[in-house]
């Protein structure tokens, strides 16, 4: 199958999404109550896979870049992206898995961010727990959307929202990518701006409409620092930061983050049926 699916087009790729679907839910009868259970299922879970988990074995294992993600993106996005065809325009030059809401920056993987700020005691134990929790909900459908992937100067947006620049904070982004609530015109962005613009909306607007982003990131047709409205922002390595500030912006951070996911996946879960009905 890896030898062609490259050229899998939309009808071919909603074809592989409903085997999945019937395989992994079984005990679900309906396509609704499929997608209910799907909401929440972790793409982590992929990483053994090969059907659908990453393309090349060798590849790195990115949840937002698997075979099942680019299948998706396909479906959700063929008719509101330009340029978007068959699964060769997505991790090629066109279009690139990202990741909407970080963990690894405020948390690292390993933990390591808490355990630099949080000593874990039974009075922590709750926020352990929680942070476990959202680790395995940023890995889930909702949190997961494109972004163009031409590069210039060896940079793309998916490096540079993942950069030190912005440490993946995507309200961050946002706000540089479209001020005022229209495409960017700093100098800092222009080529990278100008390689992508055939692939980018004019306006913050119809960002987020394409993106199923709602009112989450934007007031008054502009980004707004959704995560960051006192103006600090914290991640794992700062030295700067106090126990009782660390922990209360990722507390803030993941309630926030989880409630968009949640609200996401419901709109992206929808667009699937309607679509995978007919």
């Amino acid at each position: 199958m890896k030898n062609n699916l490259k050229k899998y087009d939309i009808e071919k790729c909603s074809e592989l999404f409903l085997n999945f679907l019937n395989k992994e839910f079984k005990s679900q009868n309906t396509l609704k109550d499929k997608l209910e259970q799907f909401k929440n299922w972790s793409f982590s879970w992929l990483y053994y896979d090969k059907i659908y988990g990453m393309l090349h074995k060798n590849e790195p294992f990115d949840e937002d870049a698997t075979i099942l993600a680019n299948i998706i993106y396909l479906i959700i996005y063929h008719d509101l992206l330009p340029g978007l065809n068959t699964l060769e325009d997505i991790n090629g030059i066109k279009y690139r898995g990202e990741t909407i809401n970080t963990f690894n920056w405020l948390f690292q993987d390993n933990l390591l961010g808490i355990k630099t700020h949080i000593p874990f005691t039974d009075a922590n134990k709750d926020f352990y727990f929680q942070v476990l929790k959202f680790r395995e909900k940023y890995t889930t459908l909702g949190n997961f959307m494109l972004l163009p992937n031409f590069s210039a100067d060896n940079q793309t947006l998916n490096k540079l929202k993942g950069s030190k620049r912005y440490y993946d904070y995507s309200d961050l982004f946002f706000t540089d990518l479209y001020p005022d609530g229209k495409l960017t015109k700093n100098n800092s962005f222009q080529k990278i701006i100008n390689s992508n613009k055939k692939y980018l909306p004019e306006t913050f607007e119809e960002f987020c409409r394409i993106y199923f982003l709602g009112n989450h990131y934007i007031k008054n047709g502009k980004p707004y620092n959704k995560f960051h409205q006192g103006g600090k922002t914290c991640f794992w390595s700062m030295n700067d930061t106090t126990y009782e500030d660390y922990k209360n912006f990722a507390n803030n951070y993941m309630k926030i983050a989880t409630d968009i996911i949640e609200k996401r996946a419901c709109e992206i879960c929808l667009k699937l049926e309607q679509y995978l009905q007919f």
